[in-house]
């Protein structure tokens, strides 16, 4: 887990060059949302990450996206 860390967040480039990527400008009217969105943002932005690592050219970001939004909607119907 250390190796992994250090290979994406050492100095923060390829996290921040993910982040700026993957992520649109909100904004919320409220600062309670914004850091919501910003939390989310940054965990579904690690997440593909860490994906990305263990399953090279698996699938699109955009992809890992709506597979994730599936999987929790479909939690919700349960």
């Amino acid at each position: 887990m250390l190796k992994v860390y250090d290979d994406t967040k050492r100095a923060s480039d390829f996290f921040n060059q993910q982040l700026v990527a993957f992520t649109k400008r909100h904004t919320p009217k409220t600062w309670e949302k914004t850091l919501l969105i910003g939390w989310f943002e940054m965990a579904r932005t690690n997440a593909y990450i860490l994906w990305g690592i263990i399953h090279p050219d698996s699938m699109l970001h955009k992809e890992f996206v709506l597979d994730v939004a599936a999987h929790l909607l479909a939690g919700q119907q349960e």
